[in-house]
């Protein structure tokens, strides 16, 4: 199962990266028109989106799957606290336009999310964190 787990992680993770520098790559895949309707992502928002806050929170969520691959004690529950708190944040950030790719990508990190918590929490693997 240990193995599953440290899988899990790597593919959520590189997916992960993949999806943060994605804007930078893929600006170039839309025509102008896409592109403009790319700009109304945050519209509405309450919290004004902070290029910090966004390179801490990457940096956190690597520091944690790092932390849940060698399964550091404690780094279940930042990345739990991680999960809810961007889950309630995203109710703050106005609308999301996003493109499929971006859903696609989305999509199976927070299914790989659900199953790294499942396995670290209710399987074999939890006894790793306990030493």
């Amino acid at each position: 199962m240990i193995s599953i787990y440290k899988w899990t992680i790597m593919i959520s993770t590189a997916l992960w990266v993949f999806y943060w520098f994605l804007p930078s790559i893929s600006s170039t895949w839309y025509t102008k028109d896409e592109m403009n309707l790319l700009m109304w992502d945050g519209w509405g928002a309450k919290i004004q989106p902070s290029i910090i806050n966004d390179w801490l929170l990457f940096f956190a969520w690597l520091a944690c799957s790092i932390g849940l691959f060698f399964t550091v004690k404690y780094t279940r529950e930042l990345f739990v606290f991680l999960i809810i708190t961007t889950t309630v944040l995203s109710y703050f950030l106005g609308f999301r336009v996003t493109t499929p790719l971006d859903n696609v990508l989305v999509n199976t990190i927070t299914m790989a999310d659900g199953a790294i918590i499942y396995m670290a929490y209710f399987s074999s693997v939890s006894e790793h964190f306990k030493k």
